[in-house]
């Protein structure tokens, strides 16, 4: 236990040192992967991670999504197929268009 505790003073040590790194990552980071992963950090060693939207809010998703334990499924789907478009015609031989 006394190896956890040493290592949480070393971190709360050097706890100003990361946090003015991450402040300069979410603002000088080429990726925006890393700008978002910076905010992230930073907000929640500020005001915490964040938790349901409201009191009850997983019990509702479990009623509305029965079996999911009460998470949000995201399903991504590719759009239409478009039409080449040359001149402002559709291109020949696209949806049976000869032009």
């Amino acid at each position: 236990m006394a190896v956890l505790a040493d290592l949480r003073d070393l971190a709360r040590q050097h706890a100003p040192a990361a946090i003015k790194e991450l402040a300069r990552l979410a603002v000088e980071a080429k990726s925006e992967a890393v700008r978002v992963a910076a905010i992230r950090e930073i907000i929640d060693r500020g005001y915490g991670k964040a938790g349901p939207l409201f009191l009850g809010y997983d019990d509702m998703l479990d009623d509305l999504h029965p079996g999911h334990g009460g998470a949000i499924t995201i399903e991504f789907v590719h759009p239409p197929e478009r039409p080449e478009v040359i001149d402002g015609k559709p291109s020949p031989g696209v949806n049976g268009s000869r032009h």
